[in-house]
């Protein structure tokens, strides 16, 4: 059975999330679990120790990370194997394009849907949560694209308590039959095929067929009702 998702709005790292970093500790095994931070780009390593050490300090005790300089990086067979042996999986990163660049038809993005196919839980912070879809939203350009598309016709979009809201209703003219699912900061969603949970304090909006759906904190619902 495929494992665990969870989806967070950003502020990745900080108070505010301990109970989604805590929910996906557990799913994943608890804190013995094999954890693996993957940043993407050059400045990925700030990013990738503060991950290290606030998963160490919610308990976990097998915390690594992998920053992947480039797709060159994604493609290591030595980093593949790491990322299929690992129980869960943490996508974080400041720039969805340079992370969806690297891991897009590599050894790395390979393993990590082989590792969440045999039942790994699989993080998505952020730019971490916009790649995965299938719609990827480019707020430089205004434009949608191609993501890894674990998520079929659908758009993540980040702080929605801030500027990710302000993207809301044009992403809705581009692809206007698709699911937008819009976190806001420090907020996340956890859960398997339909049925998922909201995990902190704060709002989930759901966009179907372009209306607005809201979710609170400790909220479960369903996907697609």
């Amino acid at each position: 059975m495929a494992g665990f998702l969870v989806l967070s709005g950003g502020g990745e790292f900080q108070k505010g999330l301990e109970q989604a970093d805590q929910f996906a500790l557990q799913q994943a095994g608890g804190k013995e679990a094999k954890v693996l931070i993957v940043t993407a780009g050059t400045n990925g390593t700030l990013l990738a120790n503060n991950g290290l050490n606030w998963l160490r300090g919610l308990g976990a005790t097998t915390v690594e990370t992998i920053p992947l300089p480039d797709h060159a990086g994604a493609n290591r067979e030595d980093t593949a194997a790491l990322l299929a042996g690992a129980n869960l999986i943490y996508l974080a990163g400041n720039n969805p394009l340079i992370l969806f660049e690297t891991l897009h038809d590599s050894r790395a993005w390979t393993a990590i849907r082989q590792a969440f196919a045999g039942g790994a839980t699989l993080v998505g912070a952020n730019a971490g949560g916009m790649v995965l879809m299938e719609h990827l939203y480019d707020p430089d350009n205004a434009k949608i694209r191609a993501g890894l598309g674990m998520f079929p016709d659908t758009v993540f979009i980040p702080q929605f308590n801030g500027p990710g809201r302000k993207w809301a209703a044009h992403v809705q003219k581009l692809v206007p039959k698709a699911l937008l699912v819009g976190i806001d900061e420090k907020v996340a969603i956890g859960g398997r095929g339909n049925d998922w949970q909201v995990l902190g304090r704060g709002w989930v909006t759901i966009y179907r067929q372009g209306k607005p759906y809201k979710y609170q904190g400790g909220q479960p619902f369903k996907m697609n009702p």
